[in-house]
């Protein structure tokens, strides 16, 4: 797996590929659950590759871990009417990622405020001017579809693995072109 993320990025600086990104509907799956999302995706941005959102999770009880985030990618016609299991993957170390310096989204999880950690207590994690840098992911080919993803968190051990967070995205994804400019 990190082969593959190293691969992707190397190719995706060396063909410097760059797409808008713009999400169309982010809602919770389930509201029974411990930790709700409420996020807002700026979809006026022009700058490539990148997504701005703000929001916040709600935490409503305690959290323990260890915690595991799975991701479910299906990319669909625009109708949703035809979609296709694109990938899917878990990373059951989160609260590594939660409690540590670095990682994949050190960029972002520095923007909450209270931080996260685990176990994450009950109360509201604010995320303010906050983006996601997709530059790695950009030389997929992926413009032309609605890509629908599931996000859920699990936590506990073996058996004693319970649904904690469910959000569901859909998103579109276009080439971005500069816009010529008339002389």
């Amino acid at each position: 797996m990190k082969l593959f993320l190293l691969l992707t990025l190397f190719v995706s600086q060396v063909f410097a590929a760059s797409k808008l990104y713009e999400i169309t509907k982010s809602v919770n799956c389930e509201e029974n659950i411990p930790i709700l999302t409420h996020f807002v995706v700026n979809n006026g941005t022009t700058v490539p590759n990148k997504v701005d959102f703000g929001g916040y999770f709600e935490v409503t009880e305690k959290v323990l871990g260890p915690f595991e985030l799975s991701i479910d990618a299906n990319r669909c016609d625009h109708s949703l009417k035809k979609c296709e299991k694109y990938v899917a993957g878990k990373n059951s170390g989160m609260c590594e990622i939660f409690n540590g310096k670095s990682g994949l989204f050190t960029d972002v999880l520095k923007t909450f405020e209270p931080q996260i950690k685990c176990p994450w207590m009950p109360g509201k994690y604010v995320a303010k001017n906050s983006a996601f840098d997709l530059s790695s992911i950009s030389v997929l080919p992926s413009e032309g579809y609605t890509w629908v993803v599931t996000i859920k968190g699990l936590a506990g051990d073996g058996k004693n693995k319970k649904l904690v967070m469910c959000m569901y995205v859909e998103a579109k994804i276009s080439k971005f072109r500069k816009k010529n400019s008339v002389k």
